[in-house]
């Protein structure tokens, strides 16, 4: 799957309303390169949400699905666990 993230979305809602994530960008990329675990969204079943550990917090990207197996960055975050009404889907060995 090819995921991405255009500059629009980024700056006017992820680091507009997580201002900690503008200084965060390359985190929030190695969560898309390389996700620990893969989730089912738990409200709308045409998102995932990846995970990546940094520290004692989890960055958690959501993405929705798009045709020609693509999948667009809605959002991104800082969080201290997955979410328990998430399905895991895929998890780095």
């Amino acid at each position: 799957m090819t995921v991405f993230c255009t500059e629009d979305p980024w700056l006017s809602h992820i680091t507009a309303t997580h201002p900690d994530l503008s200084k965060n960008q390359r985190v929030a990329e190695m969560a898309i390169k390389d996700p620990a675990r893969i989730y089912s969204d738990a409200d709308n079943a045409g998102r995932e949400c990846y995970y990546r550990r940094d520290g004692n917090e989890y960055m958690k990207i959501v993405v929705e699905i798009r045709s020609g197996n693509r999948a667009e960055v809605i959002t991104a975050f800082f969080t201290s666990r997955p979410n328990n009404k998430e399905r895991l889907q895929w998890q780095k060995i």
